[in-house]
């Protein structure tokens, strides 16, 4: 089953000894627009907890389609560069997606753009905007999505990420996947800031670099 294969795998990469080299993914974890009407730029910081997750040696990154809009770059041209950093064949592509209510349908448009173009990849949703009601949107984005995840992605994706790059049947067939609750903030990875330059998420106020820190989980 889809829970004891998860359970087996390690939540941390260094190289995956179980996957055959030819089997080895690349991931990219996209943040979509976001949608709203601000000019002050912001981390991802749950695209850069994610990839505390990961061994450095692992084959992962992060394309943040907000923080190019924010610098002036069209949807088309996000569109292209994302094509580009998925790539048309060659290794395994898993694009992990970021949503809240205001940019999943973005999102979802994103994942059909790439399944078009790339249909041998796979897409995972997270975020919370999948919470609402995930059976109804796997239902009605079938072939958009492969797996959705609720709850902390951190504690389960790189599982997942492995499970899909072993074409786990099992856990395509089940698709929404319930990560374990959080009791306590600190088990939780650090985000790995140096991943992303700074000012790359600058606002247009001119007030300097901001980083952004988690003081919770989950909405209050």
């Amino acid at each position: 089953s889809v829970d004891s294969t998860l359970s087996k795998l390690s939540c941390r990469f260094v190289a995956l000894p179980y996957l055959p080299p030819s089997w080895m993914p690349r991931v990219i974890l996209l943040r979509p627009r976001q949608k709203i009407n601000e000019s002050r730029g912001s981390y991802p910081l749950g695209l850069l907890q994610l990839l505390s997750a990961f061994d450095d040696s692992f084959p992962i990154s992060v394309f943040d389609a907000d923080s190019l809009s924010r610098v002036g770059k069209s949807f088309p041209q996000i569109k292209r560069e994302l094509l580009e950093r998925v790539g048309s064949e060659g290794d395994l592509p898993i694009v992990g997606i970021t949503t809240n209510d205001a940019n999943l349908p973005e999102a979802l448009h994103l994942a059909r753009f790439l399944k078009k173009k790339r249909p041998d990849c796979r897409i995972v949703l997270g975020g919370p905007g999948v919470h609402f009601d995930s059976q109804k949107l796997v239902d009605s984005f079938p072939d958009e999505i492969d797996v959705l995840v609720r709850g902390e992605g951190s504690l389960i994706f790189p599982r997942i990420v492995a499970g899909l790059a072993a074409e786990d049947q099992a856990l395509l067939a089940k698709k929404i996947i319930h990560a374990p609750n959080i009791n306590d903030m600190d088990s939780l990875p650090f985000p790995r800031y140096e991943r992303l330059k700074p000012r790359s998420h600058i606002g247009k106020d001119g007030a300097g670099v901001r980083i952004s820190v988690f003081a919770g989980a989950g909405c209050a």
